[in-house]
């Protein structure tokens, strides 16, 4: 999986938007959603909720021989 200019410069404008809209410490619950809503983009074959307390995991398995990328978020 390589990221174009362009994904690294949604997922840069994402991080942004992210930050504008600050929560709590362990009271995270917008911000979860927000995640997932920009995931819709590019599915996840499964998403663990939660990781941790707050976390989730965003799983991509092209059901093929090789590696599974999962990506982690920790809130």
């Amino acid at each position: 999986m390589k990221l174009t200019e362009e994904d690294k410069a949604a997922l840069t404008e994402f991080r942004r938007t992210l930050h504008q809209y600050p929560e709590l410490s362990g009271q995270e619950t917008e911000t979860p959603k927000r995640i997932l809503q920009f995931l819709a983009a590019a599915p996840p074959d499964e998403v663990i909720q939660p990781a941790g307390k707050t976390g989730m995991l965003a799983v991509y398995d092209s059901r093929k021989a090789g590696p599974t990328v999962v990506i982690r978020g920790d809130m």
